[in-house]
């Protein structure tokens, strides 16, 4: 685990985040295993066009396609109620800068920006990630709080790992994947809510490709969430 706390350790430093060890204590609430066989609309909403989503075997299916840049999501219902995410992820193949993630809209710094956080597999470098930035009203990042990664490298294609993502006392989130540990980081700043923030706030798990030469297939399943 060295790898992992020494690049933590560096970003505390740089920007002056604290760190906790605990998780927050709301239980884990089952929200959708894909048993009905379709994407049920009454908890999900499909966003972005750079992949196609199925359900196939209680399990949804997302396969990110070349030539399309930005993200394709399955977008929960009442983002505003949903204070974390837990899903199982199984990368079945890949190629480019694709990745699979939850994500999730924190709250404003201020009139202009919003905090988003994700967390998910980066299965070109062999790593599972934690990340928050500041992005603007058109999505785009202004500035990086956190990049960070558990151990690597790690064995990805067709291996299932269920990561989490929790915010249920912000400013404190908190990433886990199986196997891997926890990070729980603190945001050097205070946030409001998502008001006057167009189409938002999201809270998702998807696909994405930055390049849009990134491509992948990736199974997700057994989705809990806290409120």
């Amino acid at each position: 685990m060295k790898r992992f706390v020494g690049c933590i350790a560096g970003i505390a430093l740089l920007i002056g985040a604290a760190f906790s060890p605990a998780e927050a204590a709301s239980p884990w609430v089952l929200y959708d295993n894909f048993n009905s066989g379709k994407i049920d609309p009454n908890l999900w909403t499909v966003g972005g066009a750079s992949a196609t989503v199925t359900v196939q075997n209680g399990q949804v299916k997302f396969v990110h396609k070349a030539g399309s840049s930005g993200s394709t999501n399955l977008r929960f219902k009442n983002p505003e109620l949903i204070k974390g995410v837990k899903v199982t992820m199984k990368v079945m193949a890949h190629t480019g800068d694709f990745r699979a993630r939850i994500g999730a809209d924190l709250g404003k710094p201020n009139a202009t920006t919003f905090v988003f956080s994700q967390a998910g597999i980066f299965p070109s470098s062999e790593r599972l990630y934690s990340w928050l930035d500041v992005e603007d009203v058109n999505y785009k990042t202004v500035s990086v709080i956190l990049n960070s990664y558990f151990k690597w490298p790690i064995p990805i294609l067709s291996k299932a790992y269920t990561v989490s993502m929790d915010f249920t006392k912000l400013p404190v989130v908190v990433s886990s994947v199986s196997g891997q540990g926890t990070l729980s980081f603190k945001l050097p700043m205070k946030l409001t809510p998502m008001d006057g923030i167009p189409e938002g706030p999201y809270v998702t798990i998807g696909t994405k490709s930055s390049s849009g030469q990134g491509t992948g297939v990736v199974l997700f399943d057994n989705v809990y969430v806290k409120h």
